[in-house]
């Protein structure tokens, strides 16, 4: 019998042993009452009898004294009785109240217990050799954390990053050459069950937005070193994730979210980026060359050493990022915001349409050679 089952019988007991009190006590009082009920009684009539008249006004004073005794006497008990049922009825109460906490602590136990079943069972079928049994774990892992999110949520989304992370790194090869004449190593369709896991992982996350889990303590996706070459991940929530040395070449990121990322050293090589926001991120030295970065944000981002040559940067946003030494060599920059960004050391040779990029007259770009600089458009803040 565990503790909870125990306290469960203790309070029985106790009820049934205040049930038993309350009579017994009852019938003491009563009998009690009755007794000094007669003792008065008789004292008062010998007292009067005694009185050599006792009749007419006597008497009257006597019957009164009588009557209001006889109320007393009974009403005593009466009072005593309601008062201990009262408190029965409380006690009842404090120990009905009791037994419904130990079941509502039993049920939770039980759902626990449940949960992490579900979850073990959703590990090991991440582990199996069937592509369907993989995926089926996924999703019941997926679905654990979307129900009780409280006590698995960041569990679920650091196994499944770590599975897509480790499986990613044993992807075979082959080299290719990209439209634009540049090579690049082509690992072939994305393998469905990392794709399931991916947009499984960001649909969590997504709704720990909504409830809050996001911000409850410092966490990031762990995704370091994966190789997502080819992935579609449009839309995908990856903000805060470490992506350092991640593989991310020909990938399908538009109108994703990067946000605070951590992409040193990585590879977006050929991707789409269309809408991409990477705001924040620390884009140190990754190679984003002949890339489509088109309507991306990249303010307040870190692109110190970046290589961006050859990609299409229509209406990129680098207001207040710091391009210091990165190759914007042969890009297509039209439309793109330069407000407040640092581009010192940054290669300008050949880029396409530089005189359609602008920047706020109040906020101009730093460390731009004047050449440069003099083919950017400058635009007025238009109060709203």
């Amino acid at each position: 019998m565990n503790e909870d089952s125990q306290k469960v019988y203790s309070s029985t007991e106790v009820s049934l042993e205040s049930q038993k009190e309350p009579a017994n006590q009852t019938i003491g009082i009563l009998l009690a009452g009755i007794l000094a009920g007669i003792v008065i009684t008789a004292f008062a009539l010998s007292s009067y009898w005694s009185l050599p008249d006792w009749k007419g006004e006597r008497w009257e004073q006597f019957s009164s004294i009588v009557r209001n005794l006889g109320l007393v006497i009974v009403g005593f008990p009466a009072l005593w009785l309601a008062w201990n049922r009262t408190r029965t009825a409380t006690r009842q109460a404090d120990i009905s109240n009791e037994q419904a906490r130990i079941a509502n602590k039993q049920a939770e136990l039980a759902e626990k217990g449940h949960i992490t079943s579900r979850y073990q069972d959703g590990a090991r079928m991440l582990e199996s050799t069937e592509l369907s049994i993989r995926v089926a774990g996924i999703y019941t892992l997926r679905e654990v954390a979307l129900t009780n999110p409280s006590q698995t949520y960041f569990l679920v989304l650091d196994l499944l990053y770590a599975f897509v992370t480790a499986k990613s790194q044993h992807r075979s090869a082959k080299l290719q050459f990209h439209p634009k004449g540049q090579s690049y190593i082509d690992y072939g369709d994305f393998p469905t069950d990392l794709h399931v896991a991916l947009i499984s992982a960001s649909q969590i996350r997504e709704r720990g937005t909504e409830i809050g889990c996001e911000g409850q303590r410092s966490w990031t996706a762990n995704l370091a070193g994966a190789n997502l070459s080819g992935a579609d991940l449009d839309r995908t929530n990856l903000s805060r994730a470490n992506l350092t040395r991640a593989n991310l070449s020909m990938a399908e990121l538009r109108y994703a979210n990067l946000s605070k990322a951590d992409l040193k050293f990585a590879t977006i090589k050929g991707a789409s980026l269309i809408g991409t926001n990477f705001s924040g991120a620390n884009l140190h030295r990754a190679k984003m060359n002949i890339s489509t970065v088109n309507d991306t944000n990249f303010t307040d981002a870190q692109l110190d050493g970046a290589n961006l040559s050859g990609s299409t940067l229509n209406n990129a946003n680098f207001t207040n990022a710091s391009v210091v030494n990165a190759d914007l060599s042969k890009t297509y920059a039209k439309g793109s915001n330069l407000s407040g960004g640092n581009f010192k050391d940054a290669n300008f040779e050949n880029i396409i349409k530089l005189n359609e990029s602008w920047y706020y007259e109040d906020k101009p770009p730093t460390n731009i050679p004047d050449k440069v600089l003099n083919l950017v458009a400058i635009r007025t803040r238009i109060d709203s």
